[in-house]
């Protein structure tokens, strides 16, 4: 082979590699959009302005050097919004659910459903924000941004309410029970709760559409691994999934409880008839009822 035409196989190699990378950033940025279309808003509805807080994710750069120098190594990143709804029927409960709502809603729209399940369940609720969505202002969102904010969000509320992690229940609905189970995985939580899991987004595109979303799934970054991330889970879990759920298939949740059950026997799976992706709020007694029945220190029969 000449030097020419090494040259030029080398150069069309670049290229070609160019163009693929050209290609996978746009088919990410896509993804994005689709995975996470922010619901923005300039002020929440439902909540009131007591119940809104903030925390601030803070980046300390490494650095030696006098206070005054490590103060200026000190980047304050981004302020994020969470609520927290106390229970107003059981007062002096002493548990608490930090919740991960879906994709489609912000933690106003889904304080309606936290609120009916805590007319039934005695716990108080801390619902956090997604960059883009709701109040929380930022630039972009992704899954790298909302699990670094669900790792955060847990240390600051366990602190500040000078909680032990056997108070704490983690609940995630659809895009939720990525960070839920994440937070689940590296912290000694009392319990998890997940409502339409995934077994990965990467799993999610590669049945959407049969082809495009097996080449897709093939290129793209995986963004919440929940099938790898349920085998650190060492709590009791309840899986609940609508029967009828297209968006998200049921077996996405029994293929996940299978696993975790396989190591840790107090994972249950709870499957609901004529359930779908969005018709959950219709379901709350429901959901109440066997959420009871595994965590038995929520129900009100308890009193």
């Amino acid at each position: 082979m000449s030097i020419i035409t090494l040259i030029i196989c080398l150069t069309t190699q670049m290229r070609c590699r160019s163009a693929f990378k050209g290609i996978k950033r746009y088919i990410e940025r896509i993804l994005d959009r689709l995975i996470f279309p922010a619901r923005s808003c300039k002020e929440y509805q439902s909540l009131n302005a007591q119940e809104v807080k903030y925390f601030s994710v803070v980046r300390r750069n490494a650095g030696e050097g006098n206070q005054n120098q490590r103060c200026n190594n000190i980047e304050f990143n981004r302020i994020v919004p969470y609520a927290f709804l106390r229970n107003e029927l059981y007062p002096n409960t002493k548990y608490y659910v930090i919740y991960f709502h879906g994709n489609g809603e912000n933690i106003d729209d889904a304080a309606h459903l936290v609120r009916k399940l805590m007319k039934s369940l005695k716990f108080h609720a801390f619902l956090i924000e997604y960059p883009k969505y709701g109040i929380y202002q930022y630039t972009e969102t992704n899954a790298k941004i909302i699990l670094e904010d669900s790792i955060l969000a847990y240390e600051q509320i366990k602190e500040e309410n000078k909680l032990d992690d056997s108070q704490i229940y983690i609940f995630g609905r659809s895009i939720g029970t990525g960070p839920a189970i994440h937070v689940a995985s590296q912290k000694n939580c009392r319990g998890l709760v997940t409502i339409s899991a995934y077994r990965s987004i990467k799993q999610l595109v590669r049945g959407m559409v049969f082809g495009v979303g097996f080449f897709v799934s093939a290129i793209m970054d995986e963004r919440f691994n929940n099938e790898e991330n349920i085998a650190k889970v060492r709590c009791p879990a309840l899986f609940i999934h609508g029967v009828d759920d297209t968006l998200i298939p049921s077996h996405h949740s029994i293929f996940l409880q299978r696993k975790l059950y396989n190591q840790n026997q107090n994972a249950r799976q709870e499957l609901f008839s004529n359930m779908n992706h969005n018709n959950i709020e219709g379901f709350e007694y429901e959901i109440s009822e066997k959420i009871a029945l595994t965590f038995q220190e929520l129900s009100k029969a308890n009193d």
